[in-house]
């Protein structure tokens, strides 16, 4: 179980919980049983028996373990909303048709799509990630749905000038009609440095998390 404390609804302050935790070194890894202290949104101490102070609560969480947060480091935030669209295709086809569908989404639903993402996170013990956005004019949306929740997130706005089909064996006999997963034309150079300089004033700020 991961970060039992949120998943109940408790505050993370002036807590002490009795748990199994991870103790890694080198390439080890052993399962301690012991309590926990955690005092303003931080870890303090660590030991097989910590007496609870006065004003703190204490949880018994009955031998459930706490592991460190894990990072997802490939996900797609407008994707979260797109689930059940394939239907078996090879990969280069759906990727094609996913980035298409993705470039429909309106500012709404990519708000909607990333913080599904986020909430998908955090249940499954992720508490970092790297969010791959290829749409530009969706990837502000993305980032302050990031920034106004404070998950960590590295976010990484594409760079793309070819279509698929100019570069993978195939794909223009198997698309039918126009291949239409990336805009055309495409931003001259002079655009997208313009843009990425943009979202890098706006967004990046690794105190708050948020890293481009």
């Amino acid at each position: 179980m991961f970060l039992p404390i949120i998943r109940k609804g408790f505050s993370l302050n002036h807590v002490t919980a009795k748990w199994k935790f991870t103790s890694i070194k080198n390439t080890d890894i052993t399962f301690l049983k012991g309590d926990i202290r955690i005092e303003d949104q931080e870890i303090k101490a660590c030991a097989p028996l910590l007496p609870p102070n006065p004003d703190e609560e204490c949880l018994d969480l009955d031998g459930d373990y706490v592991l460190p947060g894990m990072v997802n480091s490939h996900c797609h935030s407008y994707t979260s909303l797109l689930r059940g669209a394939s239907f078996g295709e090879p990969l280069e086809i759906w990727s094609a048709d996913t980035i298409a569908l993705g470039g429909a989404l309106s500012a709404e639903d990519m708000a909607l799509s990333t913080a599904l993402g986020i909430c998908e996170m955090i249940r499954d013990g992720v508490t970092s990630c790297v969010d791959h956005l290829p749409h530009l004019k969706t990837a502000g949306t993305a980032a302050e749905v990031y920034k106004k929740s404070s998950f960590r997130a590295a976010l990484a706005p594409m760079l793309h000038n070819l279509k698929d089909s100019d570069i993978l064996a195939g794909m223009e006999e198997t698309l039918s009609g126009e291949p239409v997963n990336s805009p055309s034309p495409f931003p001259a150079v002079s655009e997208f440095v313009d843009f990425y300089e943009d979202f890098i004033r706006k967004y990046h700020d690794p105190q708050s998390g948020l890293r481009l």
